[in-house]
């Protein structure tokens, strides 16, 4: 068996059969399909129990957990393949993905993690996403710091719905990150960046593997926008920079980590929720970087003027 995909499953019932079916009609069917149901409680449970197909299990969780981490980590510890895929429940693969992913992983035997494009899809309409409309013709092979300088030009290069990785580079790592106040969003980026980091190289395909559909029920990201110190990414790159003793590998990480704390901070000021306290903990984060800082001041003292203006008078 090439492939076990793990699916965790959380208040899905609209979309769960679209995503398993994406699936099962592969046209490469040398895999087995791990459905973790995380404690729904909107009928996924009953669609599921529906599925007739000795490629499927199911596993079930007493609670739900924070962005489906440890729903894949228990999908991961029951996997019975070398290549562990990943595809959330409201989601779906086009149907060669598996075929293509196998035969990128034969050209190369050295990556740990495996990756391509995906379209994101919104209100009927789909785009592929930046990294792909720049590279769509080019087959690679990924190393760290390339990796990092991709994400710090503000791009990413591999979303979960497309990853295949080793299962013994994930469990190496320990897997998704655990429940914390820290790690309530961007917990498979930090996953992602912690395989690259131990060493890993990415072996990246250019085709379009999967559809992240935005405008699916009972979605995280749009559900609430979490803050700087709950971003899993952020707060494991601040915690770990000093550890990484290679001076530019450390510089890229900064810029990565400053990319994501303007992304926040930019989403709390469209949605108008910026508040005093999330600007100071950005600040806080914030590695010296004289660009960044510039478009920050720029962008948000005439709203944090008004804020403490407000508060003053209140």
């Amino acid at each position: 068996m090439f492939v076990s995909v793990v699916m965790p499953v959380y208040n899905k019932a609209p979309h769960i059969l679209r995503a398993i079916e994406s699936v099962l009609n592969q046209t490469f069917d040398d895999l087995e399909l791990i459905l973790v149901d995380d404690a729904s409680t909107d009928g996924s449970a009953e669609v599921i129990a529906a599925i007739n197909d000795p490629r499927v299990s199911v596993y079930r969780r007493s609670e739900p957990g924070v962005g489906g981490y440890q729903a894949r980590n228990l999908g991961i510890e029951n996997s019975a393949s070398d290549w562990i895929a990943f595809l959330d429940a409201d989601d779906e693969w086009r149907p060669d993905h598996l075929e293509r992913m196998r035969q990128l992983a034969k050209r190369h035997p050295e990556a740990s993690i495996l990756a391509c494009g995906w379209e994101i899809a919104k209100n009927g309409v789909s785009v592929p996403n930046p990294y792909y409309s720049r590279y769509s013709n080019s087959e690679m092979s990924i190393d760290c710091r390339t990796y990092l300088r991709v994400h710090a030009d503000g791009m990413d290069v591999a979303h979960t719905n497309v990853v295949v990785a080793r299962k013994s580079a994930l469990q190496c790592m320990g897997g998704f990150p655990l429940p914390s106040k820290h790690c309530k969003r961007a917990g498979d980026g930090q996953t992602w960046l912690r395989v690259m980091l131990s060493g890993a190289t990415m072996a990246w395909s250019p085709h379009i593997g999967a559809v992240y559909h935005q405008d699916a029920v009972n979605m995280v990201t749009r559900k609430q926008i979490y803050t700087v110190d709950e971003n899993g990414l952020i707060t494991y790159i601040r915690s770990h920079l000093e550890d990484v003793a290679d001076r530019e590998t450390r510089s890229l990480l900064m810029k990565y980590m400053n990319k994501r704390i303007l992304s926040i901070l930019f989403q709390l000021a469209r949605a108008e929720s910026v508040q005093r306290g999330d600007v100071e903990e950005a600040l806080r984060a914030f590695c010296w970087d004289p660009r960044m800082l510039f478009i920050i001041s720029g962008f948000f003292a005439p709203r944090t003027t008004r804020l403490l203006l407000n508060k003053l008078a209140s």
